[in-house]
Formats: C-alpha cells, sequence, structure tokens
C-alpha cells in the first residue's frame, strides 16, 4: 500500500508541474519581430557638400 501512495503522490506532483510549465510556455513573451534595415550614406552635390547616414528597411525581394 505504501508504493501506490508514493506513486498517486508522484504522479500528482508531476501533473500539477505539468500543468505550471504548460501554463508558463503559453504565456511567455514572444521574440520581437523587428524589421531589417539598411543604411545608406547620402551626400549633398552642391557646395557645401555635406554627407549623413539614412536608414529605411531593406527592400523585399519576391
Amino acid at each position: 500500500m505504501r508504493f501506490f501512495r508514493k506513486m498517486r503522490a508522484f504522479a500528482l506532483v508531476f501533473a500539477v508541474l505539468t500543468v505550471a510549465l504548460g501554463f508558463a510556455m503559453i504565456n511567455a513573451p514572444k521574440p520581437a519581430d523587428a524589421a531589417r534595415l539598411c543604411c545608406y550614406r547620402v551626400c549633398t552635390i552642391n557646395p557645401p557638400i555635406t554627407c549623413w547616414d539614412e536608414c529605411k528597411p531593406c527592400p523585399k525581394f519576391p
């Protein structure tokens, strides 16, 4: 009888841990989907020549 009580206790602990871990996995934050940026160096043609960086989302190819 002691063996069955220990097995029942083990099964109960296992079930509680399974439910708790499953709940934690479902509610875990999802990784952010950041847009990929392509940075370009842009310079003026007319004097005074100045340059700056512009970052825009990369083009998506089919």
